[in-house]
């Protein structure tokens, strides 16, 4: 009688490992059988709480803090560059003159509060260094505009650094999640196909043979594509000790 063959399914990608279950779970999920019944129900939970990790690990790191401190440097830009563009039509020559330095250095940059949140972050570090120069600081005092390049620069020190400590913590609180379900999944799914392999020798039923082998036609892709990998692994790493590609190309195309 046939048997669900062998895989080593820890050499399975995040989601290719999941690709596989799914189908796996669809063939066996059509077979009745009362010694199969509790071990198929753990397998299906177990796939649903990798799936759920997956979606996790795939969901942008956003908190409400995170909302709020860049909402907060939004407003501060632009209530600087409304302040300068004010000025720029000011009764006295000398804000005037003052607005119009300013200006310029604002639109060397555009508007950075469309961009993303790392992106944003950057242009005004770099917007913040250049107004915080001797010359650009003493016409923003002209215009009364000095406390909010001052305000700019902590709002965003301080999204920056919640973003970074939120983005760290979530890391790894989401690797840990998905290791943890992929290890149960492949556990109940070695543990539903021991006990159909153990049936199929007992009792030598043949209702099972038409869903084993197309679960055996899963395993066989699957190793397929492992073997093909292990191939251009092999061959990109004898390019590399020979020197045809660097270690860094080769980082890239990883």
């Amino acid at each position: 009688m046939k048997k669900i063959k062998s895989i080593t399914l820890s050499r399975l990608h995040q989601e290719e490992s999941f690709g596989f279950h799914k189908l796996v779970y669809a063939e066996i999920n059509s077979l009745q059988h009362e010694k199969l019944s509790d071990l198929l129900y753990k397998y299906g939970t177990a796939l649903t709480d990798f799936d759920e990790a997956l979606k996790q690990s795939r969901a942008s790191v956003v908190t409400r803090e995170i909302t709020q401190l860049d909402e907060k440097r939004d407003k501060a830009y632009r209530g600087l560059a409304a302040q300068v563009r004010n000025s720029l039509t000011h009764f006295e020559e000398a804000k005037t003159e003052a607005a119009y330095k300013i200006n310029l250095v604002l639109k060397n940059y555009g508007d950075p509060t469309d961009l993303p949140y790392i992106e944003e972050n950057g242009v005004l570090e770099n917007l913040i260094q250049d107004l915080e120069k001797p010359e650009i600081t003493t016409c923003l005092e002209t215009i009364g505009a000095k406390e909010w390049v001052s305000y700019l620069k902590e709002i965003n020190s301080k999204f920056i650094l919640s973003f970074s400590e939120r983005n760290t913590e979530q890391s790894v609180k989401i690797t840990g999640i998905t290791k943890e379900t992929r290890k149960a999944m492949d556990a109940a799914y070695a543990t539903y196909v021991n006990r159909l392999n153990a049936l199929v020798e007992v009792f030598e039923d043949a209702n099972f043979t038409p869903v084993i082998e197309k679960v055996n036609k899963l395993v066989e892709y699957q190793k397929t594509v492992l073997a093909a990998r292990k191939t251009t692994n092999a061959k990109v790493g004898e390019k590399v000790n020979n020197g045809v590609i660097s270690s860094q190309e080769l980082e890239e195309r990883s």
